[in-house]
């Protein structure tokens, strides 16, 4: 697979902590490096690469949930190594074991989801919070809207015409009735 330019998750300063650090990254290295803009803005940048991350690379886009956590990380990873296991073997034992892991990770993928859905609605109360809320529903509902006119016309017996050529003749054959 081909791979893009890294870059950096700048999308985690929005958590205080990760802010806090990354503050903190910048100070240090600016106290070590005294320089000018140039030297200013390789320290912040190495400082995000640090306490940030950066991307793989991929072109297709992984997408991070909102609700993904250690927990359900270490679930699915123990369900992954059971389903493995009952494969290699082939014992109903790993059977079940695989279907119990598979059960406490939906489990765990729920409350996950219910805990940051809990957490995002007491964040509502803020105006900032707010604002994002009616972005991402004004986003949802650009993308739900039908794509309204046609690239297309068609001929007398009810044809699509593609070719450019034709669609110029029906519409001159159109305009002169």
């Amino acid at each position: 697979m081909q791979r893009g330019k890294k870059k950096i998750k700048e999308w985690k300063l929005k958590d205080e902590d990760t802010r806090r650090q990354f503050e903190v990254k910048v100070q240090q290295k600016n106290n070590r490096n005294r320089g000018g803009w140039k030297q200013l803005s390789e320290n912040v940048l190495e400082a995000a690469k640090e306490v940030c991350g950066e991307s793989t690379g991929h072109r297709r886009r992984r997408r991070e949930t909102w609700w993904w956590n250690e927990a359900v990380q270490r679930s699915l990873q123990e369900k992954k190594r059971a389903y493995k296991r009952w494969q290699r073997t082939q014992n109903e034992e790993y059977k079940r074991e695989y279907k119990e892991k598979t059960r406490q990770a939906k489990r765990e993928v729920a409350r996950a989801k219910r805990l940051a859905l809990e957490n995002w609605s007491e964040e509502l109360n803020s105006s900032e919070k707010q604002k994002e809320m009616f972005r991402i529903a004004k986003q949802m509902k650009r993308e739900s809207k039908d794509v309204m006119g046609a690239k297309y016309i068609k001929d007398e017996r009810g044809v699509i015409k593609i070719n450019t050529e034709e669609i110029l003749g029906r519409y001159v054959t159109l305009k002169t009735c």
